[in-house]
């Protein structure tokens, strides 16, 4: 008998409904226009970001996604972690993020509306130093694409591939846990999928069961712009049912 039951969607985020103070906002995630820093936001990072005492003492290093909001006029609010290596990186990444100068505003429409982004910061164990997209002492990584004119495709069945290698985990079946878990993950140009994470969790075990099964994909048909291949983030939900 089968307990898992998959749901797939190849998600562009609709725009969300949030409350900001007495005022109710539409939040946009995947838009044409998306808000972009008009100034250089590695320098900005690898001048301000500190790698904190304990996690260098600890030799932890890795990422930390941030996820905020760009407002129509560029300011930087809600904060939060994604990722997490523990140590204080979460922290500083945010205070750092916070700190960043107005972004030029993303647009729907050509009228500049709230958008949700989200960026990471490596902290190096080794150098400690530290980029958005950049390992201190490599080759920065090209840009990250959420939105491309030929988006990235998967050339098998996701639906036969993890119904084939997904296991509902045991723990998570007994305690009759169920819902639905996001991740995001980035489609390289060769196809091959990385910087996978959880962006929505709901169970230790089954979070950690979806993040394991995106990140063994086989490679994609990368996204292109220009006609040329590029980096695309893409966010997959997987619903665990019990049945």
């Amino acid at each position: 008998m089968k307990y898992l039951s998959v749901i797939l969607l190849l998600l562009l985020t609709p725009p969300a409904i949030a409350q900001e103070g007495d005022k109710t906002a539409t939040i946009y995630s995947n838009i044409k226009e998306m808000p972009e820093p008009d100034y250089d936001l590695d320098a900005f990072l690898n001048k301000n970001l500190k790698y904190p005492d304990s996690a260098r003492k600890s030799g932890i290093g890795g990422m930390v996604s941030v996820q905020f909001l760009v407002h129509e006029d560029g300011k930087i609010t809600n904060l939060r972690a994604l990722s997490k290596i523990g140590q204080g990186c979460e922290t500083e990444a945010i205070r750092v993020f916070g700190m960043m100068p107005p972004w030029k505003p993303g647009k729907f429409d050509h009228k500049p509306v709230i958008v949700r982004c989200a960026r990471r910061a490596y902290f190096n164990k080794e150098t400690m130093k530290a980029g958005p997209d950049t390992v201190a002492g490599n080759k920065p990584k090209p840009q990250v694409y959420q939105l491309v004119e030929q988006m990235p495709v998967p050339g098998f069945s996701i639906n036969d591939y993890l119904s084939a290698n997904m296991n509902y985990p045991v723990n998570a079946r007994k305690r009759g846990v169920a819902g639905r878990v996001a991740i995001q993950f980035v489609i390289n140009t060769d196809g091959t999928i990385s910087d996978a994470l959880v962006s929505k969790g709901i169970d230790k075990d089954l979070d950690e069961e979806a993040l394991r099964v995106i990140k063994n994909m086989p490679p994609w048909k990368p996204g292109k712009q220009n006609g040329v291949p590029v980096r695309v983030m893409y966010t997959q939900p997987i619903t665990f049912k019990l049945d």
